[in-house]
């Protein structure tokens, strides 16, 4: 349980002014994170990009190619699972990008 003098201090702080410091603290964490965040998708799109020398869409139609010709092999499985790794990681990376944006905004 919070020391009431300690309540009492904090409220006062806080109604004089200083609750735009710790929401400005808040931005900043916030931003920290999501760039955290958005540098290890970003590193997991390029472990994947060097992995078969191409970028998200070429690799794709790769995929959908073998998919339609029915070459249902060992590569073709481990290579649907990357994708969808891949996938998720791109779809990440662009979300978090777009919370960067809108934190910056507020930074």
């Amino acid at each position: 349980m919070m020391d009431q003098g300690l309540a009492r201090d904090t409220r006062s702080f806080l109604t004089k002014g200083h609750s735009g410091f710790f929401e400005e603290v808040g931005v900043d964490f916030s931003l920290l994170l999501a760039l955290s965040k958005k540098d290890t998708f970003e590193v997991t799109c390029l472990k994947f990009s060097k992995k078969y020398g191409m970028d998200y869409r070429n690799f794709y139609q790769v995929v959908e190619q073998k998919r339609e010709q029915s070459k249902f092999d060992m590569d073709y499985f481990e290579m649907k699972d990357d994708l969808m790794d891949w996938e998720f990681a791109e779809a990440a990376k662009v979300w978090w990008m777009e919370k960067i944006q809108k934190l910056s905004v507020k930074a």
